[in-house]
């Protein structure tokens, strides 16, 4: 049985398309705006997570949140499981996909029940179908996006922080945050840019010692978080945003997000440079 799916760009769309069925399911998220499209305040009647989230600021009819799995797909997994559903290859497909995507292909995070549910989706996946999902063609802006952020890279010990200046496509900032973190001697990473009157924040790590979800909570705020190896995160521009010198728009966002991130790992007062020039470019 084919799903429509519809894409939402906006709040506002977010809230006719509420209003239209009158029920909310929040997935892969539990906090209304914080890294998804709901608007503030309003309450899903389903959440299922797996995030580490304040759960004092969480709200819904039906909440399932369970930080110690692995990947999100594994919980909607055994709820199929649960009631008796056998998945189609193309759901199938998608929640093994999930699993691995989630746990770095079963060296992050991975947990008894999140290889149990692979057992059980593996036999009934379509295998082209995964093949094309996990190798799909680079946009142009995901290799430029890439190509700002090694050129515009910090490095401060073992952490390194680049801001990539505006972008259209915020899913290439945790491509672009899985490479840097290749480099040699760099444990920890963000790459933040700006996407309309927002910067979002992308951080992957390594280290044992950093629990990425609790640090950039710390940084900027409720409407970052995650997991202790990868998280994200967005910030209002506010009136910055509206500012016409977009060349001083990217200095004081840029500026600014290194001074928070190097400040709550504690390497403010330490820097290394790669290369002739790692600090920020104007293009």
């Amino acid at each position: 049985m084919e799903t429509e799916l519809i894409q939402l760009y906006s709040q506002e769309e977010a809230k006719g398309i509420i209003s239209k069925f009158g029920k909310v399911a929040l997935i892969e998220a539990s906090t209304p705006s914080k890294n998804n499209i709901l608007p503030e305040g309003t309450i899903p009647d389903i959440i299922i997570d797996h995030h580490q989230t304040d759960m004092d600021m969480v709200k819904g009819s039906f909440i399932d949140i369970e930080d110690k799995i692995g990947a999100n797909s594994t919980i909607m997994t055994r709820y199929l499981r649960l009631f008796g559903i056998k998945p189609d290859p193309s759901l199938a497909t998608a929640l093994l996909y999930g699993i691995k995507s989630d746990t770095n292909d079963f060296t992050r995070n991975t947990t008894p029940e999140d290889m149990e549910a692979v057992a059980f989706l593996s036999p009934l996946i379509d295998l082209n179908l995964l093949k094309e999902i996990e190798t799909p063609p680079m946009s142009s802006e995901t290799l430029d996006i890439i190509g700002r952020a090694i050129r515009n890279r910090e490095i401060r010990g073992s952490y390194l922080a680049s801001f990539v200046e505006f972008i259209t496509d915020r899913d290439a900032l945790p491509q672009a945050a899985e490479v840097m973190l290749q480099l040699e001697g760099v444990d920890t990473v963000l790459v933040a840019g700006i996407c309309e009157d927002k910067a979002y924040i992308s951080s992957r790590s390594r280290d044992p010692r950093v629990n990425l979800g609790l640090l950039l909570q710390k940084a900027f705020g409720k409407n970052a978080g995650g997991h202790s190896t990868m998280a994200a995160g967005s910030i209002e521009l506010g009136i910055f945003g509206m500012a016409s010198d977009k060349r001083a728009l990217l200095k004081v966002t840029s500026d600014a997000i290194k001074k928070r991130f190097f400040s709550v790992v504690g390497a403010e007062f330490e820097r290394e440079q790669l290369g002739e020039d790692t600090g920020y470019e104007y293009s």
